[in-house]
């Protein structure tokens, strides 16, 4: 999870989309489609576009990623089965985000509406 403030309404269509500019919420990165974020509005859940995002740490300040991080940036997401791989390396080393799931039990999947 991260923290984002929405700095410009990606959906100029709607009428409350305006209301949510310049607000800090709860998002998750999302890049099944396009790069972007997942953001919980509390009353609902939109996926954002990051031109129209930035993100801020705790401290609600805006945080920026030097181009030559040593830590890779993350643009991936693995499925792993509880047990089956050293999920604290893969994340570190190889800055791929995981998602743990139980051994045996179906792998999570995008539902439709």
């Amino acid at each position: 999870m991260v923290k984002v403030k929405i700095i410009e309404s990606p959906y100029v269509d709607r009428k409350d989309g305006d209301k949510y500019v310049g607000n800090i919420y709860e998002a998750f990165i999302d890049n099944r489609f396009e790069e972007g974020y997942c953001v919980n509005l509390l009353d609902d859940i939109w996926f954002i576009p990051k031109k129209y995002c930035e993100e801020v740490n705790e401290d609600f300040k805006v945080v920026s990623q030097p181009e030559n991080s040593s830590k890779p940036k993350c643009d991936k997401i693995l499925l792993v089965e509880s047990g089956s791989v050293d999920v604290d390396n893969i994340v570190e080393n190889l800055g791929i985000k995981c998602i743990v799931y139980r051994q045996g039990a179906n792998k999570p999947e995008w539902l439709e509406k």
